[in-house]
């Protein structure tokens, strides 16, 4: 993908999410300085809903030096800046519509339940939204299969965030858990399904739950592999 514009030529190489710090690493351009027009080219070219005066706008907003135009620095800088604050890991709970284990319960209560997560989403990631009923089914711990109605509440998070509050978050699942006379609930992140347990799992559960939850940390790059990350450990 690429851009000429009157007074400079940029160009763009498969650039990666908006938020990636490195998206115009192959930008290259006259005397090392991006121009307000060529900036503005290049946006109302990729056709991103913007005006001109909101690109304009948005030029200014990181020409924190004032001289008129943009070096790699400034545009490596405001695009690290988007990668801490954009809200697009989700967070799933699942909620159940049974009572101890297979109990079912009302229509009243259902929406209440949800009601429930949605404020605890709400109030740590400021939204969140439930799905319709969907039919699901899980094995209890006696063998049985469990078929129940269950509804989603997705809300969206950074992984910093994320980092500050899953302890929270498990914690409040695992007292809904007790609440609702559930053995566990699924708590999704960043695509992986984590069961939360009202009581202290077993530790072949636990290895279950713990090594999908280390790769994809890894692969959402808070570490590289375990050795890189115990090398930040302080006992």
């Amino acid at each position: 993908m690429g851009i000429k514009s009157a007074n400079t030529t940029a160009e763009i190489s498969s650039p990666t999410e908006a938020s990636d710090p490195n998206l115009f690493d192959t930008l290259s351009y006259n005397g090392g300085k991006f121009s307000e027009k060529a900036f503005i080219d290049f946006l109302m070219s990729q056709k991103l809903g913007l005006t001109k005066e909101q690109a304009s706008n948005m030029f200014k907003f990181a020409d924190k030096d004032g001289k008129g135009d943009l070096d790699a620095s400034e545009i490596k800088f405001i695009c690290a800046a988007v990668a801490n604050h954009t809200m697009s890991v989700p967070v799933r709970i699942i909620v159940p519509s049974t009572q101890d284990v297979s109990g079912k319960i009302s229509k009243e209560e259902m929406t209440k339940r949800c009601d429930q997560v949605l404020e605890i989403l709400s109030h740590l990631f400021g939204g969140a939204t439930a799905s319709g009923l969907q039919r699901g089914a899980y094995r209890a711990e006696t063998g049985k299969i469990v078929y129940e109605d269950v509804k989603s509440v997705t809300s969206f998070c950074t992984k910093e965030l994320w980092k500050e509050n899953v302890g929270q978050v498990r914690a409040k699942v695992a007292d809904l858990c007790r609440e609702w006379g559930q053995e566990c609930m699924g708590m999704e992140f960043a695509g992986y399904l984590e069961y939360v347990y009202a009581e202290e799992p077993s530790a072949e559960k636990l290895w279950d739950s713990i090594v999908p939850r280390l790769n994809k940390r890894r692969q959402l790059g808070w570490y590289k592999n375990v050795s890189e990350m115990m090398l930040n450990f302080e006992p």
